[in-house]
């Protein structure tokens, strides 16, 4: 069976990168595609050993590691202390629901622009880059709310 990745870039990346190429790295970087969520590594295990039984959670983590280390894929640090992936590496910030955990995406906005060069102009550092995340209540979570009250 083969497997065709939606993004084909990250193949290239990967190739770029001197990694190889295998079953349980394609299958993660293409299920990760797949999410709008920010799964957990366990997560990612429970989804890829569905198509991959004899995937063990070790191959997943260490794969993960490599790939975010490689910025082939993020890895977001949140509240929960756990390790949350996206396969989204082009610009966007993040929103965290503080009741029920969900992460979703936000794209970038014009008042955030030129950010990097103001701070970079304005401080005695180089190689300027930033990670915003946002805090708030989901829909559902605010609809769970009003209907206590």
């Amino acid at each position: 069976m083969i497997m065709i990745l939606k993004n084909a870039s990250k193949v290239k990346e990967v190739k770029k990168k001197k990694l190889r190429m295998t079953k349980a790295r394609r299958l993660i970087i293409e299920e990760l595609e797949k999410l709008d969520t920010h799964p957990t590594a366990y997560q990612i295990f429970e989804i890829v050993k569905k198509k991959m039984p004899r995937v063990s959670l070790g191959t997943v983590y260490r794969n993960l590691e490599i790939l975010s280390r490689e910025q082939i894929i993020s890895r977001l640090q949140m509240d929960d202390r756990q390790m949350h992936f996206d396969g989204k590496t082009t610009p966007h910030y993040h929103i965290r629901c503080t009741i029920c955990g969900k992460i979703e995406d936000i794209a970038p906005s014009d008042f955030l622009e030129g950010i990097d060069d103001t701070v970079k102009r304005i401080s005695n550092f180089s190689s300027i880059r930033h990670r915003i995340e946002f805090y708030g209540v989901c829909s559902e979570c605010e609809k769970k709310i009003s209907h206590r009250r």
